[in-house]
């Protein structure tokens, strides 16, 4: 059996409690290059993306 330290134990809260959040980029220079303010807003709010992709 493994020893769990509080930290593994809060990110395991956290993993069950936080919500997956997933992003589509749409495909094409001037959509892509529009999607910067928003990444640095998540960024600034420290909200973590599970997953990227494009279209």
């Amino acid at each position: 059996m493994t020893k769990r330290t509080a930290q593994n134990q809060t990110q395991d809260t956290d993993s069950k409690t936080r919500p997956k959040i997933g992003i589509v980029l749409g495909s094409g220079g001037i959509k892509t290059i529009s999607c910067i303010p928003f990444f640095e807003f998540m960024e600034k709010a420290k909200i973590e993306v599970d997953l990227f992709t494009t279209s």
